[in-house]
């Protein structure tokens, strides 16, 4: 959780003690910045170490935006497991390999990649798929991290949470600004 110190506040106070009904207009606008500025760090990072693409992880970040009345902002992610077909898979005779984090192919032995039909869908599926038992069917698909699941790591968390109090501080000197001129 990202908090604006009491300096900044006093600040607040002091320019607009004539009329202090700006102040939340001001912190509102600059939390909601700096929560943007948050969701565009997180899904850099899951970019970053995963092979996933950028709108793919903006798509799973929802931003719950501040108000004058209610100054919190909340940013989450919800999304299930990729399958392995969005993670570069290559069938090699020993089964597939993958490339779930940049840089990393990791081989998956007695797996192979198919199209089946999908009555489920109406249509066909591609993915990774493996036997279940020593019979031909049936067969389980297989599956990478979610989005989710590669965001909430720890040192991904400090960069978002460095990236929004420094966009927040910013933001709420511009505001500042932008009221005073106009």
């Amino acid at each position: 959780m990202i908090e604006i110190n009491v300096l900044q506040i006093e600040r607040l106070n002091q320019i607009f003690r004539d009329t202090p009904e700006q102040i939340p207009i001001v912190l509102s606008r600059a939390i909601n910045r700096s929560a943007q500025a948050g969701r565009t760090q997180a899904a850099r990072e899951a970019k970053s170490k995963y092979t996933v693409r950028h709108g793919d992880v903006l798509k799973t970040l929802k931003i719950n935006r501040a108000h004058r009345g209610n100054l919190y902002a909340s940013i989450s992610s919800k999304g299930e497991l990729i399958p392995l077909i969005a993670f570069k898979p290559r069938q090699t005779k020993k089964g597939v390999s993958v490339a779930v984090k940049k840089g990393e192919r990791k081989q998956l032995k007695s797996l192979f990649l198919t199209t089946i039909s999908n009555p489920r869908y109406s249509g066909s599926t591609t993915n990774v798929f493996g036997r279940v038992s020593a019979e031909r069917y049936p067969l389980r698909g297989h599956y990478g991290p979610s989005i989710p699941q590669m965001i909430e790591n720890e040192e991904s968390m400090a960069s978002v949470g460095g990236r929004i109090a420094e966009v927040l501080d910013d933001r709420v000197r511009h505001e500042i600004d932008f009221l005073l001129r106009g």
